[in-house]
């Protein structure tokens, strides 16, 4: 007479960041594939050793507070090699944001340029790793010493070429 589908069965989804927070960024190790990082927020990183099974709190990016970690990545040459990129959410207490990095696993941050631009996505050619490319509020922006200094690449003021959330690289 009928054929009826059959019941689907519900997926099952388990927490597996740490308790109590957002993530806006996550980066994984190329090197290390169960050694994952995220960004949050609040500017914090947190890391895990074991494919996201315990995780710990390393550092913060930024001094502010309201510093949005909105895009990471693990340099693949050097594994303790970690940038993120920022934003911030209260223009009263002036711009932030830009690029962070650190050089010793996510314990420990510095500015690595484009201080005050909300820096909304980071990506690492494969085909040269020193070069960088920065999505912002305000355009694009291109590093080819590994963040030492950045350049426009993006004509200033352009109307079309402003809120980038995702890059391509090679």
């Amino acid at each position: 007479c009928c054929a009826f589908p059959r019941p689907s069965s519900a997926q099952t989804w388990h927490s597996m960041g740490p308790p109590g927070g957002d993530v806006r960024a996550t980066a994984t190790d190329p090197q290390h594939t169960n050694r994952i990082y995220l960004g949050t927020p609040d500017g914090h990183i947190f890391g895990s050793q074991d494919a996201g099974e315990s995780w710990k709190l390393l550092g913060r990016v930024s001094s502010r507070v309201d510093s949005v970690v909105a895009t990471m990545l693990v340099d693949p040459r050097r594994s303790q090699t970690l940038f993120a990129g920022s934003w911030t959410r209260d223009p009263s207490l002036g711009s932030g944001g830009g690029v962070f990095r650190s050089d010793d696993g996510g314990i420990t941050w510095s500015a690595s340029g484009l201080a005050g631009q909300a820096v909304r996505t980071l990506v690492q050619a494969p085909s040269n790793l020193d070069w960088l490319v920065a999505g912002t509020l305000e355009g694009v922006f291109t590093s080819h010493d590994s963040g030492a200094s950045w350049q426009r690449i993006s004509p200033e003021s352009n109307r079309e070429l402003r809120n980038i959330d995702s890059l391509a690289v090679d």
